[in-house]
């Protein structure tokens, strides 16, 4: 039986190379991606992600997100892609 993996696709902007990671449980690929998105300092306010270089435009910067709830409660953003592509951009994949 196949058991999906989950990729980690993160890049420092959408026109630099795509780093890939590969996790066999998505308790540990949203751990990696949500490390990801703190390494550029981001925050996660209100249940959403915030840029605190960008104020007061913190919360408008950030397009296409997704969140994972991890088995603590805790909340992992696992999908965004900061100003346009011009900053970085994270994606969770499964795959088979």
């Amino acid at each position: 039986m196949n058991h999906p993996h989950f990729l980690v696709l993160a890049q420092h902007s959408s026109t630099h190379e795509m780093d890939v990671e590969v996790f066999h449980d998505m308790e540990e690929a949203a751990k990696d991606a949500h490390a990801f998105f703190k390494s550029y300092r981001f925050e996660v306010r209100d249940g959403k992600p915030y840029d605190p270089g960008n104020d007061p435009e913190g919360f408008a910067c950030f397009d296409d997100v997704e969140t994972y709830v991890l088995s603590d409660g805790s909340l992992c953003i696992t999908q965004f892609t900061h100003c346009g592509g011009d900053g970085p951009v994270l994606e969770v994949r499964t795959a088979k």
